[in-house]
């Protein structure tokens, strides 16, 4: 994406077709910045990670998706206990 800094003189349109080339000029240069722009957040956001070369960082790649599931079983698990009451997920009404 280039950005220009020099002020741009007024363009002068005489006719339609003027218009028209001027309108596709700038369809052009937006189709261009935003090919730029998605490849740029593909590469910023959609990195792919690099395959487990060996056992050992395979084994260290299941411990810790292992673990981030332990983790959020956990929490889930706290905040059930926490409102046990379930109003929010199973509708049911506490007891007085």
């Amino acid at each position: 994406m280039k950005q220009d800094t020099t002020v741009q003189s007024e363009r002068k349109f005489s006719s339609l077709d003027d218009i028209r080339s001027y309108k596709e000029e700038l369809r052009e240069q937006i189709r261009q910045d935003r090919d730029v722009i998605s490849t740029k957040w593909n590469d910023l956001f959609h990195r792919e990670e690099p395959a487990p070369q060996n056992k050992a960082q395979k084994i260290m790649k299941m411990l810790s998706m292992g673990t981030g599931v332990l983790d959020g079983a956990m929490l889930g698990w706290k905040l059930y206990r926490k409102y046990q009451e379930g109003a929010f997920l199973f509708g049911k009404r506490r007891r007085k």
